[in-house]
């Protein structure tokens, strides 16, 4: 096993991670975005393993499912073509989430 399988599966983990909040989050990111991240990955996936880098190409296969993930809750979500380019919320809109100063 390589240091640098170790390294990179470490990030790949550790981003992991940092997608959890976007899953459970009321705020979805537009659909073409994830569309790229999952494409994105699961091409590396296939580069890694080709490479023998089977812990990276798992750090970056739980990223592509986790952004499937997204994905899939934009479209259950959204099913036009605003979901394409478009942030969604998910929250009911209940009136003061903006804030606007008194004058």
């Amino acid at each position: 096993m390589a240091w640098e399988d170790l390294v990179l599966a470490a990030g790949g983990f550790i981003i992991s991670i940092g997608i959890i909040p976007t899953i459970r989050g009321p705020v979805k990111p537009p659909l073409i975005t994830t569309l790229t991240f999952v494409g994105v990955l699961s091409a590396s996936f296939v580069a890694f393993v080709s490479l023998g880098l089977w812990l990276t190409a798992a750090g970056i296969g739980a990223q592509a499912i986790l952004w499937a993930v997204i994905m899939a809750q934009t479209l259950m979500i959204r099913r036009d073509a605003e979901a394409l380019v478009h942030t969604t919320v998910v929250t009911p809109d209940l009136g003061f989430e903006e804030y606007r100063p008194a004058d």
